[in-house]
């Protein structure tokens, strides 16, 4: 291969099977992020205790009371912590995308700004 086919051989790949290898790339990272969240288990989930700690349920009403009382916290701490789950998976998938249109359109001004010194 001659070094006057290089560089019009590198742009043809960079603009075509790059592009490609660019879209393979950033939708492992979409499925890697959606995986590290699971946040379809988190919505399935969503309104269940996040641990089931539980005390014995004792008879009468007072036993009743803490009964609720300590499924109602473990609930309402599960949902805390699936909310910032969501929150946060949200707040990834923005950067995420944003990530996305800069790598898109760097691919595509890489050449324009390249300086080759001779």
């Amino acid at each position: 291969m001659s070094y006057f086919n290089l560089f019009p051989t590198m742009v043809i790949w960079w603009y075509k099977d790059g592009v490609v290898d660019l879209f393979s790339f950033l939708k492992a990272l979409y499925v890697y992020i959606e995986n590290f969240f699971s946040i379809l288990t988190v919505l399935k989930t969503f309104f269940a205790p996040w641990k089931r700690l539980v005390s014995q349920r004792k008879p009468g009403i007072a036993g009743l009371q803490d009964w609720f009382i300590d499924n109602l916290v473990s609930r309402g701490v599960g949902l805390l912590l699936r909310f910032s789950i969501i929150i946060s998976f949200i707040i990834f998938i923005f950067l995420y995308s944003l990530f996305c249109v800069l790598s898109f359109i760097s691919n595509f001004f890489c050449f324009y700004f390249c300086k080759i010194n001779d």
